[in-house]
């Protein structure tokens, strides 16, 4: 296939898998009211955060529990995909957790994200039942957060092995001045 000249790339369709969920000593967000760690951790209690609701999110994530009291204002959409279901539809709590530490409403109600008040934002279900994707779904959410008109893309996932599809895609998103935040590493 090397050898065909109308073949411009070959490599493996890397694993992606969330990212370690939060540490168990916060315990369930819905529990009770408490500003979590992460405002405080990257200095947001700090800041005015007005600008921020004129930017749109994109989370790529496993989808978002749309019945979660801390998204039902805003602006919060998402895109569905045949292999993963619908973008509205949690398939785990990660996606909502990581969500919520973005943008959950100081409402009184469980956690308050980073940003806090009214959130604008894009979900993307990447992950399937078994709890994983491939780095060229990867790839397409990254494409399709660029295309909503999203100025932040959050993945909090990870896997082994390198892929230049996604190199390519996450640098042309650069390109076009949108801001991309990947899990360091939870584990």
């Amino acid at each position: 296939l090397l050898n065909n000249p109308h073949i411009k790339l070959i490599e493996e369709d890397q694993v992606r898998k969330p990212s370690a969920l939060f540490n168990d000593d916060i315990g369930n967000p819905m529990d009770k009211q408490i500003t979590p760690y992460a405002v405080y951790q990257s200095q947001a209690d700090q800041l005015s955060l007005n600008t921020a609701s004129n930017m749109k999110v994109c989370v790529i994530d496993t989808g978002l529990d749309s019945s979660n009291p801390d998204f039902l204002s805003g602006t919060v959409d998402g895109t569905n995909d045949s292999g993963t279901g619908n973008w509205f539809e949690a398939g785990g709590e990660h996606g909502t957790h990581v969500a919520g530490t973005i943008a959950a409403l100081n409402n009184g109600i469980g956690v308050r994200g980073v940003i806090g008040t009214n959130p604008n934002m894009h979900i993307i279900k990447v992950f399937n039942e078994a709890g994983w994707g491939y780095s060229s779904d990867l790839v397409n959410a990254i494409n399709t957060c660029k295309n909503n008109g999203s100025d932040v893309i959050n993945m909090s996932l990870g896997g082994t092995g390198s892929s230049i599809s996604e190199k390519n895609g996450i640098k042309a998103a650069y390109d076009a001045g949108v801001l991309l935040i990947a899990a360091a590493g939870n584990d």
